[in-house]
Order: C-alpha cells, then sequence, then structure tokens
C-alpha cells in the first residue's frame, strides 16, 4: 500500500481508513463549510473587511479539498499523487493560516510606538517572520515533491527527515516568539487585554499544531493506530479551525486598530523614510 510506506516517510495523520477517518474527515469538512458565511461576511462587510483575511479565506477551501481527499483515500482509495498533494496541504497550511497572525502581531505592537525608531526595529523583525514564514511554506512544498523518491531510497528519506525537522522548528520558533513578545509588550506597553488574549489564542493554538509535527518527526505514529489519528484530528486539525474560525469571528481590524497602524507607519515613512511593509489596507496581502 502507497500511503502505508508513505507514512513512515511524512508520519502526519497515519493512513487514512474508512472505520477511523471517514466520519471525522465528514465533520471537519461540514465545521469548515459553516465558516464560508461568516468569512463572506466579514470580507463583504467595509466596516471590518481585511485583505490580511484572504489568506484565511482561502485556507477554507483548502482545508475542505484536504478533507475530501482524505476522505476519499479512506474509502479505498490507494494513489500516492492523492497521498502526497494531502500532506502539501496539511504542512504548507501553517504558513497560510500564521501569516495574518503575523500582521496582527505587528498591529498590535505598533500602536504602542512613540517614535519612528521603534518602528523601525518592528518592521525588522516583521519582515524576519515573514521571510520565515515563506521558509516554512517553501520547505513544505519541496518535501512534498521528494516524498515518492524518499519511500524507496533511504538517502533521500533521511534528507526529506532534515527538511521536515527544519521546517518544524522553523513554525515553533516563529509562535514562540510572537506568544513570548506580545507577553512581554503587554506587560510593560499595558495593551489592550481582549487582543492581546486573541493573539496568544490564535499563536497558541499554532504551537500546538507545530508541536504535534515536530512529535510525528521525532517519534513513530503507527499508521492505522487510534492514537495517531486521535492524536492527529485533536492537536492539528481542531486547533487550526479554532485559529480560523477565530479571525472571522472577532472584529479583527478594529481590536487591533490596524488603520491606526498602518497611518502612523505611512506618517513614518514620509518623515523617517521607513519602508512600508505591505503597503495600505488596499494592497496588503494576507
Amino acid at each position: 500500500m502507497a500511503s502505508e510506506a508513505l507514512d513512515g516517510v511524512l508520519g502526519t495523520g497515519g493512513v487514512p481508513t474508512q472505520a477511523q477517518d471517514l466520519a471525522p474527515c465528514i465533520i471537519f469538512t461540514i465545521a469548515y463549510a459553516c465558516l464560508i458565511p461568516h468569512a463572506t461576511l466579514r470580507l463583504a462587510n467595509k466596516a471590518s473587511r481585511s485583505t490580511l483575511l484572504i489568506g484565511p479565506a482561502i485556507f477554507i477551501p483548502v482545508r475542505i479539498v484536504t478533507f475530501i481527499l482524505r476522505a476519499v483515500q479512506a474509502t479505498g482509495n490507494d494513489s500516492l499523487a492523492v497521498f502526497i498533494v494531502i500532506q502539501i496541504f496539511l504542512i504548507a497550511g501553517f504558513a497560510i493560516i500564521c501569516d495574518p497572525i503575523v500582521a496582527l502581531f505587528e498591529y498590535h505592537i505598533t500602536r504602542t510606538h512613540a517614535n519612528p525608531n521603534e518602528g523601525l526595529w518592528t518592521q525588522r523583525a516583521i519582515r524576519i517572520l515573514r521571510l520565515s514564514l515563506w521558509a516554512t511554506f517553501i520547505l513544505a512544498i519541496v518535501s512534498g515533491a521528494r516524498t515518492s523518491g524518499a519511500v524507496s531510497d533511504p538517502e533521500k528519506a533521511e534528507y526529506l527527515h532534515k527538511l521536515r525537522n527544519v521546517n518544524g522548528g522553523m513554525c515553533l520558533a516563529i509562535v514562540l516568539s510572537i506568544i513570548f513578545v506580545t507577553l512581554i509588550a503587554h506587560v510593560h506597553k499595558n495593551l489592550p487585554n481582549r487582543a492581546t488574549a486573541l493573539l496568544v489564542f490564535l499563536a497558541g493554538c499554532l504551537l500546538v499544531t507545530a508541536s504535534y509535527r515536530m512529535s510525528t518527526i521525532h517519534h513513530s505514529f503507527p499508521p492505522f493506530a487510534i492514537k495517531t489519528k486521535v492524536a492527529f484530528y485533536v492537536l492539528l486539525v481542531l486547533p487550526e479551525w479554532l485559529a480560523t474560525g477565530a479571525l472571522f469571528l472577532f472584529p479583527i481590524r478594529e481590536m487591533f486598530a490596524e488603520d491606526f497602524a498602518k497611518q502612523k507607519r505611512r506618517d513614518w515613512n514620509k518623515e523617517e523614510h521607513i519602508p512600508l511593509e505591505g503597503g495600505d489596507s488596499s494592497s496588503r496581502s494576507a
């Protein structure tokens, strides 16, 4: 079985079976479908619309397709291509859902800055985080593309393991940095409690998923064991859904003073020639 062999290479979610995976796949397909009206309303409402929500809006159909494919695989489809696509979607999804969290982190911290110098350091930190996110996305694509060769070639399997290890470490570092700096800034800068709590919750959800991915790299998960499937749906799928839902449930544009932060950076850009990361609300891409 192709997917059984691949599980030893990628190890995310075990091998789907009808008895263990069909029902959870249907449940999470419906759960993500339920987010579509919320996403549509949020993006349609001019007062709450934010371009950083485009990424999470794309993430919803990506996850729906992911679980439809996983359900198809659970019913007996043993296509190697399907398995690889599912794995790429699962691994690359981190960057898509984390990018708006990085943007919210930027807005949240920027509101406390009193001068352009503080803003300059924030922009540098945000660039590093975004470059790291792009790196995790590229590593996910590369690891997926090399999966088929790694099944039968131990050297390629070892290289793939290293790629996944680097990717997982970077994901952990990104979310831990966001949580740590947010909490420190909250204490010293007296940031709004509600926004801080939401940001820590969002980053915390991704911390759980990143930790789960690292555990699959360094520990063996039996591909057909119930505990493997429970860990997958509880520690990866559920936190991703919670984070995605929270992004559309709360008025993040208002909570994180997005317009104020962007205007402040525009003013500083005129005065001090600080590069404006991402442009205004009409040009930022989530």
